[in-house]
């Protein structure tokens, strides 16, 4: 299989407006150090709009509201009010409130009237305004098989009482689908046009939309489970057997709220949550995606991680290269490549490190040779280090991802 970044984004990035006032806070935002900003605003009685935002990137829904919903009664036509709206429609849309996200957005629209994006942005959320929402109908805790195929995770499930075998993808915020696949599997395709998506390699594209009335992952039973549908030969289908075209997205992952992989070959899910703990969770959401990063460390500096399970390979990212310059000018030798996305290949140019080696907890991965891409365009001012995929998570024996805790675990 050709090498393929699977991240795939429905909604614009968190608009992230220019340097404001001298306010280290902001700063902090707009770079997307959410670890950072956690600990800043935990020092101080912050305003509403920093609370909210910390919760919303660390998976507390009820709190984020909350904080970003005074944010805006404070302030209507902010900046900071634009990005409480982004925040909260990001927000429903992963979680299948999608008339909600509309209405949200609806908002962030009419305060920018004039923003070209911003106007397709609410007509294809419009679209998915007019789907049903997701239900979780059982969830219990349940062991099913997994296997590595060229490089990628899939797990075994059905769909629409029909058996597949899809792809585990945390880096797209929806779930999506080949033609053929969809097909298979008893799923009518919407005939909307006009909606586009975009994946990691910077290029974007058109898409369908279809909804599975039943997945069934070992015993959690999901229903009006939407997915993107694109076609038989684009990536990473072209590559797939039939049974095997599909990805199952951060959307379904928040269902299922807990999952476990063994490189012996299971897959498990549903199982009791870890106690919440803010100050101790070393996931969170970013705004641009949304990304699921996790904290982990390089050398004595903490450093923050996208972890993208659709990812075939590992990459260090410009971050890196601003916050390490001398190891980047010493070892770095450039040359271009390509990362490849659903919609297509993207030149890029890249330093070549003879190695790395990251850490997530008591757990040290090797990347070598480590590749460093030195453009920023994808990731605007976003402080991420490193773009975990498959090739470093494979070295561990076992990975937890518990979106209830917001902790990663590797053994």
């Amino acid at each position: 299989m050709r090498e393929f970044v699977a991240f795939i984004v429905l909604l614009v990035a968190l608009p992230c407006y220019g340097e404001g006032p001298n306010d280290e806070r902001w700063t902090l935002y707009t770079a997307r150090r959410w670890f950072a900003l956690r600990d800043a605003v935990a020092k101080v009685n912050a305003p509403a709009f920093y609370r909210g935002a910390v919760a919303w990137a660390f998976h507390q829904p009820g709190a984020a509201e909350k904080q970003l919903r005074q944010a805006i009664k404070l302030a209507p036509g902010s900046r900071e009010a634009v990005e409480a709206h982004q925040m909260l429609t990001t927000w429903f849309s992963l979680t299948g409130q999608y008339r909600r996200a509309f209405l949200e957005y609806r908002e962030v629209q009419a305060l920018r009237p004039n923003d070209k994006g911003a106007r397709a942005e609410l007509a294809s959320l419009d679209v998915w305004s007019r789907y049903p929402e997701p239900r979780v109908r059982k969830h219990r805790h349940s062991q099913v098989p997994c296997e590595i195929k060229d490089g990628d995770l899939f797990v075994q499930l059905s769909v629409n009482g029909v058996e597949a075998r899809y792809l585990i993808d945390t880096g797209s915020n929806a779930s999506f689908i080949s033609e053929s696949e969809a097909r298979r599997v008893g799923m009518a395709l919407d005939t909307a046009q006009g909606l586009q998506s975009h994946d990691a390699s910077g290029t974007s594209g058109g898409y369908r939309v279809a909804v599975a009335k039943d997945l069934i992952l070992g015993s959690v039973h999901l229903t009006n489970v939407a997915f993107l549908v694109f076609r038989d030969d684009q990536l990473p289908f072209v590559n797939l057997p039939s049974g095997w075209r599909g990805a199952l997205g951060l959307p379904v992952m928040l269902a299922l709220n807990t999952i476990r992989w063994s490189r012996a070959g299971s897959f498990e899910v549903g199982f009791p949550s870890a106690a919440y703990d803010v100050a101790k969770v070393n996931l969170c959401f970013s705004g641009d995606g949304p990304h699921t990063v996790v904290q982990g460390g390089f050398e004595h500096k903490r450093i923050q991680m996208v972890i993208d399970t659709g990812a075939m390979r590992s990459r260090l990212l410009p971050s890196f290269a601003e916050d390490f310059p001398l190891l980047a000018q010493e070892n770095g030798r450039r040359q271009t490549g390509q990362l490849h996305g659903v919609h297509g290949p993207r030149q890029t140019e890249t330093l070549v490190l003879s190695g790395v080696s990251l850490r997530i907890g008591n757990f040290t991965f090797s990347l070598r040779p480590a590749e460093l891409l030195l453009d920023r365009s994808p990731f605007g001012k976003s402080a991420y280090h490193a773009w975990l995929g498959q090739d470093l998570l494979q070295q561990a024996r076992q990975v937890t991802i518990d979106f209830g805790a917001m902790r990663l675990s590797v053994e």
